[in-house]
C-alpha cells in the first residue's frame, strides 16, 4: 500500500495501526516520530560513476534518474524532487516505481542513479554492488511515523500491541533505532543489531522505503489461552513491505 492508502485507511477506520511516511494534512490521525532516514544519491557498479572519487555535483545534473513514484512536489517523498530541481538536474527520469526494491535494481543495473535510504543500502555499497554519489551531506531526511486513528475503536490486541510498541520505541533515540555508527561512512556501517525489533524493523525494510506498504490483521497476531486460535493472515498489495514504506496492522472485526 502507499503511504497515502495507509493514511486514508486509518482516516476511514479501515486499519488499526501503520507505520508510514506521513504529511499531516489536518486528517486528526496521532502519531509518533518511528524513524528519520537519510536519502542520498548513489548509482550501481555497471554505471560509468561507480568507484570514482572527488566527483562534485555538477558532475550528476545530466545523468538520467530513476526515481519512487512520490518523488514528485506535494508527496511523501517531495523533498527528493525539490533537490533535484534546485540543484538544476536536467537528466530524463527514466522509470519510477512505488517498490523500493525495483528502485534498486534499476539503480544496480545502471538505468540511472537515484535516492535511496542510506540504512537500507549500507550493506550494497559495503559489497561494491552500489556507489555512494555527492553530496556527502545526502539529499533529504525522511520521517516515517507509527500512525494511528484515536476515534477507532481498537481490538485487544491492537491495542497492546501499540501500548507496548510506543513504550518500547520511546526508550531508543532516533539514531539508535536505525543501529550502530548510523551516521558513520556508509562503507563502515553494517547491519544494525542494537536495537531490535526497532533496528531489525529499520534493516529489513519496514521503515525504510519508498511509498508503500503492508496490511496484517489482528488475526496474525497469538490468540491468547483459551481462545480459538486463527491461522496467521498476510495481506500484501502489489508491492510487498519489505519493497517499500509503510504498514498497517487492522482487524476486520474493529470498526
Amino acid at each position: 500500500m502507499r503511504s497515502t492508502e495507509i493514511a486514508d485507511a486509518l482516516a476511514q477506520k479501515a486499519g488499526g495501526v501503520g507505520l508510514s511516511l506521513y504529511r499531516q494534512s489536518g486528517d486528526k490521525l496521532a502519531h509518533m516520530l518511528f524513524l528519520r532516514q537519510r536519502y542520498a544519491i548513489f548509482c550501481g557498479r555497471h554505471h560509468r560513476l561507480f568507484g570514482r572519487t572527488g566527483l562534485a555535483i555538477a558532475d550528476l545534473l545530466a545523468e538520467n534518474f530513476v526515481s519512487f513514484s512520490s518523488d514528485q512536489l506535494g508527496d511523501v517523498l517531495a523533498p527528493l524532487a525539490v533537490f533535484r530541481d534546485q540543484h538544476g538536474f536536467s537528466g530524463r527520469i527514466v522509470a519510477t516505481s512505488p517498490s523500493f526494491d525495483e528502485i534498486r535494481r534499476l539503480v544496480f543495473a545502471a538505468y540511472g542513479i537515484g535516492c535511496l535510504p542510506e540504512h537500507i543500502v549500507a550493506d550494497d555499497v559495503a559489497q561494491q554492488r552500489l556507489w555512494r554519489l555527492p553530496p556527502e551531506e545526502g539529499v533529504a531526511d525522511i520521517d516515517m511515523y507509527l500512525l494511528w486513528n484515536p476515534e477507532r475503536r481498537q481490538t485487544p490486541a491492537e491495542a497492546a500491541f501499540l501500548e507496548h510498541f510506543r513504550h518500547y520505541v520511546a526508550r531508543y533515540s532516533l539514531m539508535e533505532r536505525l543501529g550502530e555508527s548510523v551516521n558513520a561512512p556508509l562503507a563502515a556501517l553494517r547491519a544494525p543489531t542494537a536495537c531490535w525489533p526497532v533496528a531489525r524493523l529499520a534493516q529489513r525494510g519496514i521503515g525504510a522505503m519508498g511509498q508503500a506498504g503492508l496490511m496484517v490483521s489482528s488475526r496474525a497476531f497469538a490468540p491468547h489461552a483459551g481462545t480459538t486460535p486463527h491461522a496467521g493472515v498476510v495481506q500484501r498489495s502489489a508491492d510487498s513491505a519489505s519493497d517499500t514504506d509503510g504498514c498497517t496492522a487492522r482487524s476486520p472485526a474493529a470498526r
